[in-house]
């Protein structure tokens, strides 16, 4: 949907799964290490700042 209301606003698909998708799945993860955990947090709030005047 943010694709429609802003369209490249995120990038690419393939872009948007390397620059958000991975690192926030990679550091959900049990055995994650404290800098992909670091990473995820960064990444979710950009991606939240992103969209925060989508809605």
């Amino acid at each position: 949907m943010a694709q429609f209301v802003k369209p490249n606003l995120l990038g690419t698909k393939k872009e948007f799964t390397n620059r958000f998708v991975n690192p926030i799945s990679n550091g959900q993860h049990i055995d994650s290490t404290p800098d992909d955990v670091d990473l995820m947090k960064k990444r979710a709030y950009v991606l939240y700042k992103s969209l925060d005047g989508c809605s």
